[in-house]
């Protein structure tokens, strides 16, 4: 089993989702210089708050990151309290039943609970595109 991501590492890995240092310490409102003194293993660098930030500008699980600071209690304590955080795409159907009236969302979660309960469906075979030969066509 491998050893948990630093703090440092996880903010290198983070950092490839944005143009440079500069843009990704922006993004998460911190000096670049702050952010420099992190990413070369400084994990003091960040409080609860700022990790939070760096978990909503690159869209990283919120837990993954306090954990990579030192704060596993805290984050411990924070999903036994809400529960894990939720994927990506929970998250975007989330949203989207949100955007939407009570009588279409009331609707779209019958579908999907019976969508829950049906056998998996075997994966999609798309048809080969057949040609065709015209008559006559030496």
């Amino acid at each position: 089993m491998s050893s948990p991501e630093t703090f440092a590492d996880l903010l290198n890995r983070l950092l490839k989702q944005f143009p440079s240092r500069r843009a990704f310490a922006r993004a998460i409102g911190v000096d670049p210089s702050r952010l420099s003194r992190a990413m070369n293993g400084d994990p003091t660098m960040f409080d609860v708050l700022r990790c939070f930030y760096v978990a909503r500008a690159t869209k990283e699980n919120p837990f993954v990151v306090l954990r990579a600071a030192g704060k596993g209690e805290l984050a411990d304590v924070i999903e036994e309290l809400v529960g894990p955080a939720k994927s990506p795409e929970v998250l975007t159907i989330q949203r989207a039943l949100d955007r939407v009236g009570p009588l279409l969302r009331h609707e779209w979660l019958h579908i999907l609970a019976d969508l829950a309960q049906a056998p998996p469906a075997p994966p999609a075979r798309f048809p080969r595109k057949v040609v065709r030969k015209r008559h006559g066509a030496a």
